[in-house]
């Protein structure tokens, strides 16, 4: 138990210690000119491990790859909205005309009695 304990001492670090690499990354006046997209690690600037990273015909098939995908959604979700508004209208049409119906025959069970009184 004591030694499970100590363990994950030895791989996390405290919150003081992991806090370091953002206000470094927020503070350091270096990184503040040129491109963006830097990795800071410990309180260093360190390479991607991925060389497509950087690529821009990569950056440039994401791109199009994710516009296509976003169309494809915005378009599934019109058609979902469409349907469910026209389900939403022939719903209210049924119902106006199940209020139109009541309505009739209120009006005709009150004619019958009038004319019952009569």
């Amino acid at each position: 138990y004591v030694v499970g304990y100590a363990f994950p001492w030895l791989l996390l670090k405290s919150p003081f210690r992991g806090a370091q690499s953002i206000l470094y990354a927020a503070m350091e006046s270096s990184l503040a000119v040129g491109h963006g997209g830097r990795l800071i690690k410990e309180c260093m600037e360190v390479d991607f491990a991925r060389s497509d990273v950087r690529d821009d015909e990569v950056a440039k098939k994401l791109w199009e790859e994710s516009d296509a995908l976003i169309e494809r959604t915005e378009k599934a979700s019109a058609k979902a909205r469409a349907a469910e508004k026209a389900a939403k209208d022939k719903d209210d049409e049924k119902k106006k005309e199940q209020e139109k119906i009541e309505e009739i025959e209120g009006l005709v069970d009150t004619i019958r009695k009038g004319k019952q009184k009569q």
